[in-house]
């Protein structure tokens, strides 16, 4: 299981709602929103001595990020009314230019799914008085690419 604490220490996360991987340049710091946490996990069967068969497996994706307003999550609204598959991205430690556009980045991972539920919360900051908007939304995966140091990874779940 995959899970980015909310410990500051641990990599930066931006959620951009499109496949970066098809246009790293068109990339806009106002386009993305900052990811709190995701979880997700992906599986195999095993048989009785322990190998695993079969095609894989995943649970559903679930992913927290800072919004300053609902209007910030219409996509995702949107995305679940329409019943359709989207790409996301998750960023990490993505560097932005004076212009807001992203320069560089460490690695990311491309995830492709349908928007199945939304949770909003918020959490006060008893310390400053500020309210932030927390919304985590849930996604039923189909693709899951990865882009590493080196190279990328692809993982098809489905068939869609």
């Amino acid at each position: 299981m995959m899970n980015l604490n909310r410990n500051p220490q641990n990599l930066k996360a931006v959620l951009f709602p499109e496949n970066f991987f098809e246009m790293p340049d068109n990339v806009l710091k106002t386009n993305c929103l900052s990811v709190i946490d995701y979880k997700y996990r992906c599986y195999r069967e095993r048989d009785d001595f322990n190998n695993p068969y079969g095609s894989f497996l995943t649970e559903n994706l679930i992913f927290t990020v800072k919004a300053s307003s609902l209007n910030d999550c219409s996509t995702f609204y949107k995305l679940m009314d329409e019943n359709r598959s989207h790409p996301f991205s998750i960023i990490f430690d993505p560097v932005f230019n004076a212009y807001q556009r992203m320069t560089s980045y460490k690695d990311g991972m491309m995830v492709e799914g349908y928007v199945v539920d939304i949770m909003e919360s918020c959490k006060n900051d008893d310390e400053t008085g500020d309210e932030q908007l927390e919304v985590s939304i849930v996604l039923a995966l189909n693709k899951i690419s990865y882009l590493g140091m080196e190279n990328m990874h692809e993982l098809n779940i489905t068939n869609d």
